[in-house]
Formats: structure tokens, C-alpha cells, sequence
């Protein structure tokens, strides 16, 4: 029997990522939603959030990096 499949590796934050993404999407369909301000900051933490999640990686690659050379 082969080796049962593993599940994919998701970077930190992806799924927060693409949840808002989604809800963005199908908000978007109602132009007035953009009127209200709570909507504003949902959208402004969330790529926040999103960012942060994205550094992670790249600080922990660049910090690994960096040790390999000393």
C-alpha cells in the first residue's frame, strides 16, 4: 500500500487571507457597502494581517540565510 497523502503545507495566515477575500467579493456586489466605515477597517486589518503573516516567512528565510554565512 502506498503512503496515505499529506496534507499541503499552508503559509500562516492564508486562510484568514482568502476568507476576506472571498467576503470581499461577494460584498463587492453592493456598492454601497463601501459607505460604511466598519467595512473600511475590516478591509484595512485584514491586510494588515495579511502582511504580517507574509513577513513571518520571509524574515525567518533571511534570518536562516544569514546564520549559514557565519
Amino acid at each position: 500500500m502506498g503512503q496515505p497523502p499529506r496534507a499541503a503545507s499552508v503559509p500562516p495566515g492564508h486562510t484568514h487571507l482568502r476568507l476576506t477575500l472571498s467576503a470581499l467579493a461577494e460584498a463587492s456586489a453592493d456598492p454601497t457597502i463601501w459607505r460604511r466605515a466598519d467595512v473600511h477597517r475590516v478591509v484595512l486589518i485584514s491586510g494588515l494581517t495579511a502582511l504580517v503573516g507574509a513577513l513571518a516567512p520571509i524574515r525567518w528565510d533571511l534570518e536562516g540565510r544569514a546564520a549559514a554565512k557565519s
